[in-house]
C-alpha cells in the first residue's frame, strides 16, 4: 500500500516552515500554520478576525473592518497567569496600525477571552467532538476548528466562524490580506448524463463511476475537471492515532480556504465523511471536495476522495453524491 499523495501530504510544506514545538498552552501539534477567520457582527456593520497558530504559544492575529478599510496584523506570544492567558509584552506588528479603528481597540480583549473559554475546556475537548457552553447564549466548540476550536457563539451568531485554512508561507495573501468572502458562484448549465456501468477496484476499494470517467492510474479517475481518487494509508506514519484525527486533518487540506458554513465531519458506524466548500483565491474558483474514510486492518485507512469545480456539482449534485454515498 503506497502512502498517500492527494489528501494528506499538503501539509508537507506547512511542516517545513512551522517547526513542531510544544507550547504550555498549545499542545505538540505537527501542522503549524492552520487558522480560523471569524465575522464579528457589531452594531449596523461586521469585521473579521483571524487566528493563526505560528507555532509553539504564538498566535497572529488578523483584523480588518470592511466600514473603515482599517487593518493590520501582529503577532504575540500566550502565556499563562495566575489569572489565565495573557499577552506577553512582545507584540510584532506585521502590517497597519493596532489603533487606526475604534473597533480595533476590544480585538485583544476579545481573543483573550476565546482563549481563557477554550483553555478552560481543552481537555474536555480531547474527549468530545462538539461542545456547548451556557446553551444557545455561549459558545459552540467544533474539534476540527483550527486555533481555539471556537465554531461559533451567541445565539443569533454574532461570532461565526467564516472560513479555515493553513498557510502556505508568512506571505499567504489568503490569511494576511482576508477581506471576505466572494457569493457562491451559481449552477452550471452542464447537465451530466450516466453512461453506462464501470466500477473500478483499487487496493480493495470498489467505486461506483460509469463510462463517463477516464481511468488514468494510480487510482485516479477525471471526468470533465472531475476527479475521483483511491488511496491507503498509515495512521501511524502520520503520527495519528485515530480516523477523527485523520478526518480533522483532510478537513483543513492546503487547497485554499474552507467555507464553515457549507462544511463538516460526520461519522456513521466508524466511517468517516469530509465535506468541504473550498475557495482559491488565486484563481478566484469554488470547488468541492467530499473525502470518506473507511478504516481497514490495522492501522491503515482507505480514502476515497472527489474533487470537483462547485458549479458543476451543484448542477449535477445526485449525479456525484451517489460516487460516494
Amino acid at each position: 500500500m503506497k502512502k498517500a499523495a492527494l489528501c494528506i501530504l499538503f501539509c508537507t510544506a506547512a511542516l517545513t516552515v512551522f517547526a513542531a514545538e510544544e507550547g504550555s498552552i498549545f499542545p505538540r501539534k505537527d501542522i503549524k500554520g492552520d487558522f480560523a477567520i471569524y465575522k464579528l457582527k457589531s452594531p449596523g456593520s461586521y469585521y473579521y478576525i483571524g487566528l493563526c497558530h505560528y507555532g509553539d504559544d504564538k498566535l497572529i492575529i488578523r483584523f480588518y473592518d470592511p466600514e473603515s478599510k482599517e487593518e493590520f496584523n501582529v503577532i504575540s506570544t500566550l502565556m499563562l497567569s495566575g489569572e489565565g492567558i495573557t499577552f506577553s509584552r512582545n507584540l510584532k506588528i506585521m502590517k497597519g496600525k493596532v489603533d487606526a479603528s475604534p473597533l480595533s481597540g476590544s480585538v485583544f480583549a476579545t481573543v483573550l477571552e476565546w482563549a481563557n473559554k477554550w483553555y478552560g475546556i481543552r481537555k474536555e475537548m480531547a474527549r468530545e467532538k462538539e461542545l456547548e457552553l451556557n446553551g444557545k447564549q455561549g459558545y459552540r466548540f467544533i474539534y476540527w476548528v483550527p486555533v481555539f476550536q471556537i465554531y461559533s457563539i451567541g445565539s443569533h451568531s454574532e461570532v461565526k466562524l467564516e472560513c479555515t485554512g493553513i498557510l502556505k508561507d508568512l506571505h499567504d495573501s489568503a490569511f494576511f490580506d482576508f477581506k471576505g468572502l466572494p457569493d457562491n458562484p451559481a449552477a452550471s448549465r452542464v447537465t451530466i448524463q450516466k453512461n453506462g456501468p464501470f466500477r473500478p477496484e483499487y487496493e480493495g476499494v470498489q467505486v461506483p463511476l460509469d463510462k463517463n470517467w477516464k481511468d488514468e492510474g494510480g487510482g485516479r479517475f477525471s471526468f470533465k475537471k472531475a476527479l475521483v481518487s483511491v488511496e491507503t494509508i498509515r495512521l501511524s506514519s502520520y503520527n495519528l492515532d485515530s480516523v477523527d484525527g485523520l478526518a480533522a486533518l483532510v478537513m483543513l487540506g492546503n487547497e485554499g480556504l474552507v467555507l464553515a458554513s457549507a462544511s463538516g465531519i460526520f461519522e456513521n458506524q466508524g466511517v468517516y465523511n469530509v465535506q468541504k466548500w473550498i475557495y482559491k483565491h488565486e484563481t478566484k474558483d469554488f470547488s468541492l471536495n467530499e473525502v470518506m474514510l473507511y478504516p481497514r486492518n490495522g492501522d491503515y485507512v482507505s480514502l476515497v476522495s472527489l474533487s470537483c469545480p462547485l458549479p458543476l456539482y451543484l448542477k449535477n449534485k445526485a449525479y456525484f453524491d451517489r460516487i460516494l454515498h
